[in-house]
């Protein structure tokens, strides 16, 4: 397996940028759920682009690299994401998030969205 992505070895890449490349998202993502801040698209696109970017450095690290390394870069990872629910549960948030997901957001039909759209 080739330890180069772009003709950068992945062994030569600061060890401190995959830990940093998630927290655009990370910080999007749990302003917008706490009504601080109103994204749009282009912020998501280049968080959850650099965010995957973390995802895939980690998972070769792991494979091509250090194991030890690749784990704490997903340990990281983790614990961001337990961060961030910690911080919408202290918040009142958290529930909220997880009623919208569990009553199914995605599954809305056109002509309902287009409906309530008209009517608001």
């Amino acid at each position: 397996m080739s330890q180069w992505i772009a003709g950068v070895s992945i062994l030569t890449l600061p060890k401190l940028i995959p830990f940093v490349l998630p927290l655009p998202a990370v910080i999007d993502f749990t302003t917008h759920e706490l009504q601080w801040w109103q994204g749009n698209n282009a912020i998501r696109l280049i968080g959850g682009f650099l965010l995957g970017v973390a995802v895939g450095l980690y998972g070769v690290t792991f494979i091509c690299g250090s194991i030890l390394l690749g784990i704490t870069q997903f340990v990281w990872l983790f614990a961001l994401e337990f961060g961030v629910a910690a911080l919408l549960n202290k918040f009142g948030r958290l529930e909220v998030l997880i009623e919208r997901y569990e009553q199914g957001m995605w599954k809305i039909s056109k002509s309902e969205t287009i409906k309530n759209h008209l009517l608001h």
